[in-house]
């Protein structure tokens, strides 16, 4: 019995099957647990069962209602009474997905997988330590037991969800405001390809245009810049407005940073 426990795919799309991915905070979050099946499943006296084990970080907001069973590489999902989610657990773990009896999703059967979301909700973590997703599974390996009771369980297996955030501190002039031009970059950050335990390596902003300089904090996951804002003809001082920067970015995602005028409150 083999485990796997892998992200569908990045947020763009471009890499399936990996133990990381970077997505931002209100996105839903694709995961895919997968196990190998005995070769002789089908000469089990009992049923032969397979327990999928997960366990969620806070920072992932569980979706039943997305979860889908498949065999082998179909793309076609089998019937919801082959299978039963217990949500929450009393075991200890956010969710199971137990199948009921592998014999009776074919004769032909070498692998499992479900395929779900999770929502990375407002309790995220935020840099390096990363959100992480736990998983094992437990399987029958006794093909005498014409009960079932006997199971055999593999190892752990972990994914991370990373989020990042930027930091902008806006400089005031002493001589008034203005506008800035817009500036566009790309946050970047590096992982380990396939670990037990995925890390984040690196994170920088990538300029594209305009003029800002980051400071990475890879730890923290923040990219900080300061921007001071000089006098212009375009957004006269006056004293119930202030100028305020706005910058929202996440990996692999162009933001754009415009500053502009605001009541104070």
């Amino acid at each position: 019995m083999t485990p796997g426990y892998y992200l569908v795919k990045d947020k763009d799309g471009s890499v399936s099957g990996q133990d990381f991915a970077d997505y931002d905070i209100g996105d839903a979050v694709p995961f895919q647990l997968t196990g190998t099946v005995a070769q002789d499943y089908n000469d089990y006296k009992g049923a032969y069962q397979l327990v999928f084990h997960d366990t969620i970080s806070n920072g992932l907001t569980f979706n039943a209602s997305s979860v889908k069973v498949y065999v082998n590489d179909s793309t076609d999902p089998v019937d919801a009474d082959k299978y039963t989610i217990t949500n929450p657990t009393t075991d200890g773990h956010s969710f199971d997905v137990t199948i009921h009896d592998v014999k009776s999703l074919g004769t032909d059967v070498s692998k499992v997988r479900v395929e779900y979301t999770a929502t990375l909700n407002e309790n995220a973590v935020i840099g390096s330590l990363g959100n992480p997703n736990k998983m094992y599974m437990e399987f029958s390996n006794n093909p005498n037991n014409e009960q079932g009771g006997d199971k055999g369980q593999t190892p752990e297996d972990k994914v991370i969800v990373f989020t990042y955030k930027v930091v902008i501190n806006k400089i005031d002039s002493r001589r008034g405001y203005n506008t800035m031009d817009p500036i566009t970059f790309n946050v970047i950050a590096s992982h380990d390809v396939e670990a037990a335990d995925p890390k984040l390596t690196d994170l920088n902003g990538n300029l594209v245009d305009g003029q800002i300089i980051f400071t990475a904090d890879k730890d923290k996951g923040t990219l900080t810049a300061a921007v001071v804002n000089y006098q212009g003809d375009e957004l006269p001082s006056t004293d119930g407005y202030y100028n305020s920067i706005c910058c929202w970015c996440n990996l692999n995602s162009c933001s754009r940073c415009i500053l502009s005028n605001a009541e104070k409150s």
